[in-house]
């Protein structure tokens, strides 16, 4: 008997700057979903100079190579289980040049390391709590831009000092799956 077995060809890392030019509102989304499976609880956006800046409070990145993983998402069984990611994430910014920062470390992603090239990992001097990404996009991330997709994440998210409004997924009359780790309301 023969088997197969599917596969990741790297020549698809060559394709990032074709593959990962989706829309700024998918951008936000994957960003601020990211920020929310961290463990944040508020999301800074800020706008200058032609720079997005994105700080969450979460837990932070403990192994940097996950940052480009494209497919593995790094998240725990119980979060896998929960929400199945994709592990898209930060490609989603693809090809766009993008400084991370998180903890004592710090790292520019360029055109070349998003399509396999290495990539440096750097001390920073000023450590942070979470993470803080820079990059330059189409246009701003202003509140006109990411408060629509902020409104169900469950976190605070704050762009240029003002708060987006925020709604709760579902009201106190959801129904309770405990099994399942859900709530469904219709």
């Amino acid at each position: 008997m023969q088997t197969i077995c599917a596969k990741v060809n790297p020549r698809l890392l060559t394709k990032a700057s074709r593959l990962f030019t989706g829309s700024m509102d998918g951008r936000i989304i994957e960003i601020l979903q990211n920020a929310r499976r961290a463990g944040s609880t508020e999301v800074r956006i800020s706008n200058k100079e032609g720079i997005v800046t994105v700080q969450d409070n979460g837990g932070g990145i403990e192994d940097f190579q996950k940052l480009l993983d494209l497919g593995g998402s790094g998240w725990d069984e119980k979060l896998e289980a929960g929400e199945d990611p994709a592990g898209v994430g930060l490609f989603s910014l693809a090809p766009r040049e993008v400084t991370v920062i998180s903890g004592s470390r710090q790292t520019i992603i360029d055109k070349d390391g998003w399509t396999g090239e290495p990539v440096e990992i750097t001390d920073n001097p000023e450590a942070v709590t979470g993470t803080i990404l820079k990059f330059t996009d189409e246009k701003p991330w202003d509140m006109e831009a990411v408060e629509k997709n902020a409104v169900f994440t469950g976190i605070k998210v704050i762009v240029d000092g003002k708060y987006c409004h925020s709604m709760p997924f579902c009201s106190e009359m959801a129904a309770e799956y405990a099994d399942f780790g859900c709530r469904v309301e219709a």
